[in-house]
């Protein structure tokens, strides 16, 4: 029945071109779904361009989208007033609910898969009637963090964030059947209070291959250097690229003075452009062949602090055989492995150590990249995205 299933795509945003983790998640499940089954998209966005029509059209599926409505008059304070009380974080707007029951209407899906949980309750309604698979990105647990590494009145806001979040996932995920996950982990997470549901893990797949291999050799690396990578005004991001050039490149310059950093992203905040000023770190800001730019670093790091889910900045890197300096959190999730396919450190001077250690060691470099590079090819490839997404469609609609 799968491959002449109907499914319904609900997503807070386009699913491509891909520019952020949140389009790459999209894009992986879209391409799965439209292997298996009769597919059609609908979702939150200004407009629908034209490469995304092409994408669509080449994938055979259908794609509509409904333009971001207006609030409302009420303030934003008021509204986020109401979401921390209702300790609620999901969105609900009557124009949106309109247009997903037309679209509803006009599929007839025999399942209805949702990308995010934010817009879950626009079809509470139906959760009796109609399959719903629920796409969860991540847990609270990445707002938690914000909350206890913050300080001052940043604490209280980050507080009630989380709260509204932790609160919407006890709220409603127990009453979801099927609960879609980025990780083994997450499922975990999800068992201790939904247990009921049932959890698919399905990873983030690689479906933008970075540089072919045949360019590879074209391109040069820089002595000693090292890079960092993702959206720089997303605090997770900044705070990894500020704790790395405060704590961590200072101790790998006394080792290694001709030591370089170089942070690469869209839209750096005030904090990171800062780092410019200081010796051997350079803001590059957005490039557009990020591919290139991490093939001419020598070294991949990620001290990431914050945040939960999975760093989908790591799915550019995989297919480039990059070796990968990474903490306990930046790896949390993902099949990586302290001295097998990376190198886990969460000290400054643990994290220091281990860029020294890989910086003067080519044999071990190439080694981990090669065994990061596995993970693009067997864990974390569309085929492997494709096969899970048709075993959870096809249990799910078996009833």
């Amino acid at each position: 029945m799968a491959n002449t299933a109907k499914v319904l795509m609900m997503c807070p945003d386009l699913p491509y071109p891909i520019i952020s983790g949140g389009q790459m998640r999209m894009a992986s499940v879209c391409e799965a779904l439209s292997k298996c089954c009769r597919l059609h998209i609908a979702c939150i966005a200004p407009s629908i361009p034209s490469q995304t029509l092409k994408w669509a059209h080449d994938l055979a599926m259908t794609i509509e989208y409904f333009q971001d409505s207006d609030p409302g008059d009420a303030p934003s304070w008021y509204r986020y007033a109401m979401m921390v009380m209702a300790r609620n974080n999901l969105r609900y707007d009557p124009k949106e609910k309109r247009y997903f029951d037309r679209a509803f209407r006009q599929v007839m899906p025999d399942l209805i898969w949702l990308e995010t949980p934010y817009l879950l309750r626009y079809v509470l309604d139906r959760i009796n009637r109609t399959p719903i698979a629920v796409d969860y990105w991540g847990t609270s647990e990445g707002a938690k963090r914000l909350f206890v590494h913050s300080r001052g009145i940043q604490k209280i806001k980050e507080w009630l964030k989380w709260w509204a979040a932790s609160g919407s996932e006890r709220r409603y995920a127990k009453r979801i059947r099927d609960i879609v996950c980025v990780s083994n982990l997450d499922a975990l997470y999800f068992k201790k209070f939904a247990t009921q549901s049932r959890t698919w893990p399905i990873p983030i797949g690689i479906v933008k291959p970075g540089v072919p291999p045949r360019h590879a050799d074209r391109v040069q690396e820089r002595p000693l250097s090292m890079i960092f990578t993702g959206d720089l005004s997303y605090q997770p991001n900044v705070d990894a690229a500020v704790f790395f050039a405060d704590h961590i490149f200072p101790r790998i310059r006394e080792e290694l003075p001709n030591a370089a950093f170089r942070v690469v992203g869209r839209n750096p905040c005030p904090a990171v452009l800062a780092l410019n000023q200081r010796a051997g770190i350079d803001v590059i800001g957005f490039v557009p062949d990020l591919a290139a730019e991490v093939m001419r670093s020598m070294l991949y790091v990620l001290p990431m602090r914050l945040g939960s889910g999975i760093r989908s900045k790591l799915f550019d890197v995989f297919p480039l055989a990059k070796a990968i300096v990474t903490t306990t959190i930046g790896a949390e999730g993902l099949e990586l492995y302290d001295d097998q396919n990376c190198l886990i450190a969460d000290g400054a001077l643990d994290f220091a150590r281990s860029c020294v250690r890989l910086l003067n060691d080519e044999a071990k470099r190439k080694k981990l990249g090669d065994e990061a590079g596995r993970l693009a090819s067997e864990v974390y490839s569309q085929g492997n995205i494709d096969n899970l997404v048709n075993k959870a469609v096809r249990t799910i609609l078996a009833g």
